[in-house]
Parts: structure tokens; C-alpha cells; sequence
């Protein structure tokens, strides 16, 4: 049985493949047997979910965490104007979280950047398909 490790770097090279061969490329086959292999050790693949505690949150940079906890930080407010009745400072919450949302997946991006498939570590069940501009996502339908 191969490694997870394996798997996931092999899978992630016939993304990459596949991103520049389009039409021309001749993995598809494989890509699902790997993509059945990792489900078959026991990973779920999921897409990132950012929230904590969870493997996407460690995976972020360092100025990503700091938006992530100010993100947090904003989400808490708007709750709270909400049940104030302060629908108007909500909105402009809600609009400043959502900014902070945007620059966290930018920055999650950047930080895998041409890791279509992230082995999230040793404690982890999970194996994180990272397709932000869904390139890959139709052949994993």
C-alpha cells in the first residue's frame, strides 16, 4: 500500500499536468484511481473550511492568521449588533468581514500554491482539495 504522502504528491503532479495539457492530457484515469486510493486509507477529501481549530487554519501565513482572529473578532461584533437591533453597523460588519474572508482564501492560495491536494499531517483524517479558481473540480464530479 502506498503512502499517503505518495498518493498526494503523485495526484498533485497529474494536476499540474493537467492544468497545462487540457484536452491533450492522458492521466484522468489515474487521477481517479489515486483519488479512490486516498478515500480507501481512510481520508475524507474535503475543500477548505476556514475556522479553528482545523488543519486550513494552520496552513495559513502568519499575517493570514492575524486576519483570520480579526475576522473572528468582527463576526463576534456583527453578532452582537445583531441582536442590538443595530442592523446598519451589521452591514458594515458583515462587508468588512467578508473582505477579511476574500484576503484569508487569497492568502491560503498563495501559501499552498500548486498543491491541488494538501496532506493536512499526522493527526488529521483529512486530505484538503485546494481548486480556488476550479480548474480541477469537473474531474472530481
Amino acid at each position: 500500500m502506498e503512502s499517503i504522502e505518495s498518493l498526494v504528491a503523485e495526484i498533485n503532479d497529474l494536476c499540474k499536468q493537467y492544468i497545462t495539457q487540457k484536452d491533450q492530457f492522458q492521466g484522468k484515469d489515474r487521477m481517479k484511481e489515486l483519488f479512490i486510493a486516498i478515500k480507501d486509507q481512510g481520508y475524507n477529501i474535503v475543500a477548505p473550511v476556514l475556522d479553528y481549530p482545523t488543519p486550513e487554519y494552520e496552513l495559513l501565513s502568519l499575517e493570514g492568521k492575524k486576519d483570520f482572529e480579526q475576522m473572528m473578532n468582527i463576526k463576534k461584533q456583527k453578532m452582537e449588533a445583531v441582536e442590538k437591533h443595530d442592523f446598519e453597523r451589521a452591514a458594515d460588519l458583515r462587508d468588512l468581514e467578508r473582505e477579511l474572508i476574500r484576503k484569508i482564501n487569497i492568502d491560503f492560495s498563495q501559501n499552498n500554491e500548486n498543491q491541488s491536494f494538501i496532506f493536512s499531517g499526522k493527526v488529521s483524517d483529512l486530505v484538503i482539495f485546494n481548486d480556488p479558481d476550479n480548474l480541477l473540480i469537473a474531474l472530481f464530479k
